[in-house]
């Protein structure tokens, strides 16, 4: 069977260290249970209750919602920034963005005893986005200017009970988008007016990912786990689209990519990449 339910986890990082949420508190946790001699149950079932129950924020709210009912995910927009005084100067929209969901999964099967064992466990949360920020700028040279940034971060954790260890693999994306667009001026041409549109656009991202391995049964537990793979990208892409009089369509953009692997090492080598490219198109039209 599988069970797949909303959770309740954050990084044990700032204040949220003060929820318990880390690996190194589903050691100490299972390091309890794996000592009570009154419970008989065997080690990797120990094990998968302390995962469980280790990374959930809030445990008490157990006893009242069960393991059944969803936990709070959520997702938050804030419009109306732009009549605050820090914008009102240069913006005509602002917005902010942040959401927040988290889960948690298990594989079990009936063994031949007749009691039920735990296959797998993982448990993932995330910030989609941490922050998002959205900016719409008052009239600039005629057109419409705005910028999106946004940050993100997803942390998942994977347990099979029966190896004795939790493997974390992390991400963390930032991208920032700058667009400008005119339409609709005119530039004479042989006596013709022409209408003309302009899109030029900039695109920046990065992502990073990583992995380590949290040993539960070494004789001293690293709390701060082992590194293994990860890698990060970075992607830079300028373009500009002109359009004359809905006849001629010419882009000309630019990509720079750059993968670099982690000191630890990565089976990805790492790679830098130069493209670019003109489109131009004629709609002939009798």
């Amino acid at each position: 069977g599988d069970v797949d339910r909303s959770y309740l986890s954050f990084p044990p990082v700032l204040f949220f260290k003060f929820l318990r949420t880390s690996v190194e508190d589903v050691q100490k946790l299972y390091e309890r249970l794996r000592v009570d001699r009154s419970d008989v149950r065997s080690n990797d079932a120990k094990l998968a209750e302390a995962f469980e129950n280790g990374m959930e924020a809030i445990p008490f709210t157990r006893k009242l919602l069960g393991n059944i009912l969803p936990r709070p995910n959520w997702t938050l927009r804030w419009d109306g920034l732009e009549k605050l005084s820090l914008f009102e100067g240069f913006a005509s929209r602002v917005s902010l963005d942040h959401g927040y969901s988290s889960g948690y999964k298990r594989r079990w099967k009936i063994a031949p005893t007749g009691t039920e064992v735990t296959e797998s466990q993982q448990v993932t949360y995330g910030f989609t986005p941490l922050i998002g920020v959205n900016i719409a700028f008052k009239e600039l040279l005629k057109g419409n200017f705005g910028i999106t940034f946004r940050l993100g971060n997803s942390t998942s954790y994977d347990l099979t009970p029966s190896a004795q260890n939790i493997v974390e693999s992390g991400l963390t994306d930032i991208t920032l988008t700058a667009n400008f667009t005119r339409q609709g001026f005119e530039i004479p041409f042989f006596g013709l007016s022409l209408s003309n549109d302009l899109d030029i656009s900039l695109s920046y991202s990065y992502s990073k990912n990583s992995r380590r391995v949290y040993d539960l049964k070494a004789v001293l537990f690293k709390k701060e786990g082992t590194p293994m793979e990860g890698s990060s990208r970075t992607i830079i892409e300028p373009r500009i689209r002109y359009i004359l009089s809905s006849r001629v369509t010419a882009s000309i953009y630019y990509k720079y990519t750059k993968l670099k692997p982690d000191a630890g090492g990565s089976r990805i080598p790492g790679s830098t990449t130069n493209e670019g490219g003109l489109d131009v198109r004629v709609a002939i039209q009798p």
